[in-house]
């Protein structure tokens, strides 16, 4: 595929709605629609654990474009300004502090992974944070939501795990592919 032009279709506050054309191997043209983001390096996805009791923090999130809430981890944008290491760090480690209320460090990431290819251009890096439970900043954690967040925190073991899912899918609840990948499997 030979990228051959782009055009932006509608842009808003945080995406762009982009129609993008190519020329394929076969020499036949061919149009595209995707979204990108506005002002973003990358997504953060962050698997949390608790310690020492082994616990995963899970967020229970409303969701504006399915209007449900969706189960989770903490998550967000990394902003495009964050272009050194420490500035990446700090950055996903805000997000866990303001939709969790926890403060942890990072011990591991993935590379880019697409989640949804074919729509999107994001590209998440899965962290892997650990939360020292023991460190008093965490006994009493509080979140700082923005208004268009309404979150529940919820903290389970992975013993507990298969019972939360099919708590929380009685009640309508959707999981998000992440967690069922790590988690759902495994049942």
């Amino acid at each position: 595929m030979r990228k051959t032009g782009e055009r932006v279709l509608h842009e808003g506050r945080w995406f762009v709605f982009r129609e993008k054309t190519f020329v394929n191997d076969a020499g036949q043209p061919v149009t595209w629609e995707c979204v990108t983001r506005k002002n973003s390096r990358h997504v953060a996805s962050l698997v949390t654990r608790l310690l020492p009791s082994g616990r995963y923090v899970i967020l229970e999130q409303w969701r504006q474009g399915l209007e449900g809430w969706v189960l989770g981890f903490p998550a967000g944008v990394v902003p495009a300004d964050a272009t050194d290491d420490a500035a990446v760090s700090d950055a996903v480690l805000r997000e866990l502090e303001e939709e969790a209320g926890y403060f942890g460090r990072i011990v591991g990431v993935s590379p880019p992974c697409p989640v949804n290819a074919g729509f999107s251009s994001d590209l998440f890096h899965v962290y892997e944070v650990e939360v020292d439970e023991t460190d008093p900043r965490n006994a009493r954690p509080e979140q700082r939501l923005e208004p268009a967040e309404e979150i529940r925190v919820h903290l389970v073991h992975p013993v507990d795990m298969a019972a939360f899912f099919a708590a929380k899918a009685a009640e309508g609840v959707l999981m998000g592919a992440g967690l069922w990948t790590l988690f759902g499997l495994r049942r």
